[in-house]
């Protein structure tokens, strides 16, 4: 009996362990069968990369998809208020941020006016920049953001709006910026105040 028993084990364990192996080769057969199958999903899209950091995937069936820009320059007016040393202006604070995969942004000054609400257009300055109106005053890395003000020579109640008219490439200093990219293409906006922040 006790025999017996013991062929009944072995035959159970060599049951139990032919079993594993099996199913074990079926699940690495899983695995590679999946791995090809990406890898053949690979070699039938093509990935073009442009110039301002957009992708550009085409499939092997012929359609085609574009990803976000993510190389940008934004602008954001944080706030406003009534100037401090001169009353008959109003004083903006804005916020600008190195959001670009190029490198350290050393000069990035935009060109601006304000529109009353007579429609007439009104001189911008900050005091920061060199040329332009909105700047950063320190060199910038990825990621990095600086705040600043500008005037605008008006009373705050009759300013409607804030436009940006230009980014000159001579105004625009980002380490291993390629000659081809403008920019003005890269700058985006954001306004947290109800005078509208415009990009022309």
């Amino acid at each position: 009996m006790i025999k017996f028993i013991n062929i009944f084990i072995k035959f159970f364990l060599t049951f139990i362990i032919v079993n594993s192996i099996i199913i074990s080769k079926i699940s690495a057969q899983e695995k590679n069968d999946k791995l090809n199958a990406d890898k053949k999903d690979l070699k039938s899209q093509e990935v073009v990369k442009t110039v301002d950091g957009r992708l550009i995937t085409i499939s092997e069936n012929g359609t085609c998809s574009i990803s976000e820009n993510k190389n940008n320059i934004y602008y954001e007016i944080k706030s406003y208020k009534k100037g401090e040393l001169f009353p008959n202006k109003c004083e903006f604070l804005f916020k600008i941020e190195n959001n670009t995969n190029y490198g350290t942004m050393y000069r990035a000054e935009l060109s601006a006016h304000a529109i009353n609400d007579k429609g007439e257009k009104i001189s911008v300055g900050s005091g920061l920049a060199k040329h332009g109106e909105l700047t950063n005053i320190e060199p910038l890395k990825i990621g990095n953001s600086s705040v600043g003000v500008f005037l605008v020579d008006s009373k705050c109640k009759y300013i409607k709006k804030i436009e940006i008219d230009n980014l000159f490439p001579s105004y625009c200093e980002i380490r291993n910026l390629p000659e081809e990219v403008n920019c003005y293409n890269l700058v985006k906006i954001k306004n947290l105040t109800n005078i509208n922040f415009e990009k022309l």
